[in-house]
């Protein structure tokens, strides 16, 4: 992986994770390809960067907690809805 892609990757990861803030009732675990999927659709629709994460989140949340936490302190759901965000659409990194 090139230094440019693990930046937009740790890029748009730091971005969701600072905005992906679950409402109590779907608290629970990201499906990264659903996420990835979702967001992507959302982003080729026109939605915003904010909105398309939000709408992919509420989307993609599944009432379970099978994710831990990261060394770094990220979930590691979260860490690889991005990154198979990141690798869906590419396009839309950063932006």
């Amino acid at each position: 992986m090139t230094k440019g892609k693990m930046a937009s990757l740790l890029m748009i990861g730091a971005t969701v994770v600072a905005l992906y803030n679950p409402k109590p009732a779907k608290a629970g675990t990201v499906l990264p390809t659903l996420f990835a999927e979702r967001y992507c659709t959302y982003r080729d629709m026109g939605a915003s960067f904010n909105d398309a994460i939000n709408q992919a989140s509420d989307d993609s949340t599944i009432s379970s907690n099978s994710w831990f936490m990261l060394p770094s302190g990220v979930r590691s759901d979260i860490k690889e809805a991005s990154g198979a965000a990141v690798r869906r659409c590419p396009q839309y990194n950063n932006k």
